[in-house]
């Protein structure tokens, strides 16, 4: 396996595991926090001329500065919930 092939695999399996937290953490809440982030990273996106995981990253980053990890595990979560559904079409 290539190098940046094995390293995309690594931050794949890191996503859904940060997913998974997120759906125990939250519970019941789970859904209406994916319902909340995911707009969220597609208003960021779209207003920032940028593509899902650039925004997401932003976000993240941005959650991260400021101390809420909660809320970088939320928009990972939220990331990998929007890849899922582009993929399902």
């Amino acid at each position: 396996m290539s190098a940046d092939l094995e390293t995309a695999v690594r931050i794949t399996a890191r996503l859904y595991e940060m997913r998974r937290a997120a759906r125990m953490l939250r519970g019941e809440k789970y859904a209406d926090d994916m319902v909340s982030f995911k707009k969220g990273i597609r208003d960021h996106a779209k207003a920032r001329d940028l593509d899902l995981l650039p925004a997401a990253t932003e976000l993240a980053n941005n959650a991260q500065k400021n101390g809420s990890d909660i809320a970088l595990m939320l928009v990972m979560a939220a990331f990998v919930e929007l890849t899922e559904d582009e993929s399902r079409g």
